[in-house]
Formats: structure tokens, C-alpha cells, sequence
């Protein structure tokens, strides 16, 4: 018995052996074949997406050129995806083209197949049917997009939501809403408030005066209704598209608010506007480092005596503060002098960071 035990069991644990690679090589193969096949599928799909938004593009470029062919329906949610595609990437002359094409579209499913794909339970359809309704500019959906985002609960539709309604705004009063919007949900946008304000901005530049457009903002910012996170993030969105019309109202409301966010976001605006303002040079004596810094970095416009400021920070017990002050002084116009007296002086702090901002630069 032992003797064929001794002779059976190894046959066996070979065959287990045996079977076990062929299993393993039998799904490693599967794997390979599968994951070629998936390619093969995202890259037909891909080619047929291109392929659709230039079969748009030409429909579009028919239109314009007097064709009297309506737009072909779009068949489904891909094909309405595919014509905002070819909207965003199409050049139109004037804005009348853009009207014209509108027009076309609105006979078409296309806003019903983007609207439905809003209802679907599945986030990133929702996402992409907004990024679509973004592309389209069609400003007549800004009111259904405003009513959809007070009851989306997730983040990134939320996101999208919003940055569709900013790419939408035509009117003051649409500006107004959609802040407000922006304004009710602070956990949610905290995220995108600078961002699809900067949009917002945009979409309202081009279409209103500059003069009302600084109104509305101006009405925004000492209104009681919005809250400080709202104010900040309008005041940097502002800066940073170079909207010097608001930079009046900017300095003015940051002079009668207490709140640090706004200080610090007032300040960066004015360095976007090139301009210097003393709530800079109060705020670099403030107690605040983070306060410091900032209006250390915004001081470029300011005059020589901000300079000779600069150089006694160099010597701050917070380096953040000395950092900012040597990179500064080192992009200003005495700014080198100014860092080599502070390398020959006896302070090891102002010395080191003067030495170390020479070098860089």
C-alpha cells in the first residue's frame, strides 16, 4: 500500500501542477484578449465621435453658408454630444451665425436628449450632458440649468451645473441668480467659486456694457445677502480678468470690511490691476503673517518707501515673511541695491535671505 501510494501520489501532484498553469495561461490569454479587445472598442469609439463632431462641423459650415437643410436630428444622447462638440470648436463670424445656428438646433432633439440625460441616475451622464449644454451657449437654458442645480447633491454635477449656468449669462440680472445660486450652497462651491465666477464675468463682458456689469457687481459686494466667501472669491475672480472698472469698489468695500479673506483677496486684486492702494502698505504692518505676505507680494506698484520697508522684513522672525520680502525686493527696481546693504549688514536672518534671493536671480 505504501509503495503505491509512493507511486500514485506524485503522478497526481504533477497533474494538479499541469492543470493549474493551464489555467493560469488559459486566463492570462483571456486577459490579454480582452483588454485588446477593449482598446479596439474605445478606439472605435473614439474614431466614430471624431468622425460625427466633423459631420456636425460640415452641417454647420452648410448653414452658415446659406444652406437651407435644416440640421440633421441627432439620434441619440452621442450624437448630441457630438453637435455641442462641433458648436464649441466652430468658428462663427458674428454673432448672428451663433443666433441663426441656434435656431437650427432648437427644432432638432437635442436639448430633449440633453435633458433627459439629466434625469439618468448615473453622475458622469449628467456631467457630460451639462458640459454640453456649457458648449451649446444657449443662454435660453440658463433658468432650467439654475432650477437643476438647487437639487443636484453631488459635487462635481453641482460643479458642472455651475459652470454651464456661468457660460450661459447674457443679463445682469442672470449674474445676480447665478451668484446667489453660488452663494446658497457654500460647502458645495467652495470649490469653483473663483473659477466659474471668472466664467461668469466672461459671458457677461460680452454681452452688457462694461458700466452695468460693474454695477451689478458693485451691487453684489456691499449687499448683505452674500456671504464673505461669495465677496472673496468675486473680488479675485475679477483681479485676475483684469476688470479694473470694479477696482473702485474693490478698495472701497475692503475698507469697511472686517473680514481677512477680504483684505487678502482685495490685495491680490490690485497686483492683477497693477495698482497700489494703502490698504497695502497698513496691512504689512499687520500682526497676521499670512496678512504680511500678501501684501508684501502685492506691493510691486507701490513707491520707494514700500522698498526700503521690504528690506526691514528680511529680519522677520516668520521666514514665510522674509521669503516673500527677498523675492519681491529682488523684482523691483532698487530692490538689488537694497538686498546688498542687507547682506553686508550684521542681522544672520536678513543676511541669508539676502544672499539666497541674489543668487536666484
Amino acid at each position: 500500500m505504501h509503495t503505491l501510494d509512493g507511486l500514485v501520489f506524485p503522478y497526481i501532484v504533477v497533474w494538479i501542477l499541469r492543470a493549474t498553469i493551464m489555467i493560469f495561461g488559459t486566463s492570462l490569454a483571456a486577459l490579454f484578449l480582452g483588454l485588446g479587445l477593449h482598446k479596439r472598442h474605445v478606439l472605435r469609439a473614439v474614431r466614430d465621435k471624431e468622425e460625427r463632431i466633423l459631420f456636425y462641423a460640415g452641417e454647420l459650415v452648410a448653414l452658415c453658408a446659406g444652406s437651407t437643410t435644416a440640421i440633421v436630428n441627432p439620434r441619440n444622447f452621442r450624437d448630441a454630444l457630438c453637435l455641442a462638440g462641433a458648436f464649441r470648436a466652430f468658428s462663427f463670424h458674428d454673432e448672428s451665425e451663433v443666433a441663426m445656428v441656434h435656431m437650427a438646433i432648437a427644432v432638432t432633439s437635442t436639448m430633449v436628449q440633453l435633458r433627459r440625460a439629466l434625469l439618468s441616475k448615473d453622475w458622469g451622464v449628467r456631467t457630460r450632458a451639462l458640459t454640453a449644454f456649457g458648449e451649446l451657449r444657449d443662454s435660453g437654458q440658463f433658468e432650467y440649468l439654475r432650477r437643476f442645480a438647487e437639487q443636484e447633491s453631488v459635487v462635481r454635477v453641482f460643479g458642472s451645473c455651475l459652470a454651464a449656468c456661468a457660460a450661459l449669462i447674457q443679463e445682469p440680472d442672470q449674474f445676480r441668480r447665478f451668484s446667489m445660486l453660488l452663494n446658497s450652497r457654500p460647502a458645495l462651491s467652495a470649490s469653483y467659486d473663483e473659477g466659474v465666477l471668472r466664467t461668469a464675468i466672461r459671458s457677461l463682458l460680452g454681452s452688457s456694457d462694461a458700466a452695468v456689469a460693474r454695477d451689478i457687481m458693485h451691487d453684489c459686494l456691499f449687499s448683505d445677502d452674500f456671504r464673505a466667501q461669495y465677496k472673496a472669491a468675486l473680488i479675485s475672480a475679477a483681479g485676475k480678468e483684469h476688470f479694473t472698472r470694479l477696482a473702485g469698489s474693490i478698495v472701497a468695500y475692503a475698507h469697511v470690511s472686517s473680514d481677512r479673506i477680504i483684505h487678502i483677496s482685495a490685495m491680490r486684486a490690485l497686483f492683477h490691476f497693477g495698482m497700489c492702494d494703502d490698504l497695502i502698505s497698513r496691512s504689512l504692518d499687520s500682526d497676521d503673517p499670512v496678512v504680511q505676505v500678501v501684501a508684501i507680494r502685492s506691493s510691486m506698484r507701490c513707491n520707494g518707501a514700500v522698498e526700503r520697508q521690504l528690506a526691514g522684513f528680511l529680519a522677520s522672525p516668520h521666514f514665510d515673511v522674509r521669503y516673500a520680502a527677498a523675492m519681491t525686493l529682488a523684482q523691483l527696481p532698487s530692490g538689488e541695491r537694497q538686498l546688498r546693504q542687507v547682506q553686508a549688514g550684521t542681522d544672520g536672518f536678513a543676511r541669508d535671505m539676502a544672499q539666497f534671493a541674489l543668487s536666484v536671480h
